[in-house]
């Protein structure tokens, strides 16, 4: 039974997204259905992933830029996740651009609790 569910689960996403033609960023909604302890957030209407565990992602490549927010709701429920809406960072922690970015596109962004930084990625498609 799991088995036909999970085909029938890939066989509708396959579908969905070859009939659309667009190819979407992750929502929080399908990260969580997929890892119910993700450590996520979202800024700018994009899903953001903590890069500790990332070798290609380290902090001694990026320092702190401008202050973009601070996390304003802690949950883990999928329906709940807004901008500023966090899985795992206390509300009050602070977010931060990365020096690397030259643009207002924000790819990586550091977060810090406790005085320690943490690197988030952002969850693209194509």
């Amino acid at each position: 039974m799991h088995k036909n569910l999970l085909f029938l689960v890939c066989f509708v996403l396959l579908a969905a997204a070859c009939g659309s033609g667009a190819i979407e960023n992750p929502t929080s909604k399908e990260i969580l259905e997929n890892n119910p302890d993700a450590d996520i957030f979202v800024y700018d209407g994009i899903v953001f992933s903590n890069a500790s565990d990332l070798p290609y992602y380290q902090l001694d490549h990026s320092e702190k830029g401008n202050v973009l927010g601070e996390i304003k709701e802690t949950t883990d429920k999928s329906k709940r996740f807004k901008d500023f809406t966090s899985t795992v960072l206390p509300i009050g922690t602070p977010l931060y651009s990365t020096t690397e970015e030259q643009t207002d596109s924000h790819f990586t962004i550091i977060a810090t609790v406790d005085e320690v930084d943490i690197l988030y990625i952002a969850l693209l498609e194509g």
